[in-house]
């Protein structure tokens, strides 16, 4: 079995938060995240959660939804879709690729959609 990691952007400091747990309401809901640093951070539409594909490139770095990898002379964003990790590719195709069929020792992590949303522009 797959481990499940997060982590966090938060949209008014415009960094990442290294999740150590979620906070959820009783219904289920993330409403808060605690940090390694032990902070406690509210949700309220600030936070943008990824989840981590389970996957990594070829310098062992974990791919999480939203980034943006370098593959095949391509650039694509990795996501999760209803358990299925993919990669869209942005490019006159503009096509989704299951992520297991993309060979993760040729894949590289050149941003993230947070940082750097111009490396998807054409």
């Amino acid at each position: 079995m797959r481990e499940i990691k997060f982590r966090a952007w938060d949209k008014l400091t415009r960094r990442w938060l290294d999740i150590v747990s979620l906070v959820s309401s009783e219904d289920g809901e993330i409403i808060a995240v605690r940090t390694r640093e032990g902070e406690l951070i509210t949700k309220e539409g600030n936070l943008e959660l990824v989840e981590w594909t389970g996957l990594h490139d070829k310098n062992g770095k974990e791919i999480y939804e939203g980034d943006i990898v370098h593959t095949f002379s391509r650039v694509g964003r990795g996501f999760r879709d209803r358990g299925v990790d993919k990669i869209h590719y942005s490019d006159i195709t503009a096509r989704w690729y299951p992520l297991d069929i993309v060979v993760t020792e040729m894949c590289e992590i050149i941003g993230n959609i947070y940082e750097n949303p111009e490396l998807l522009e054409n």
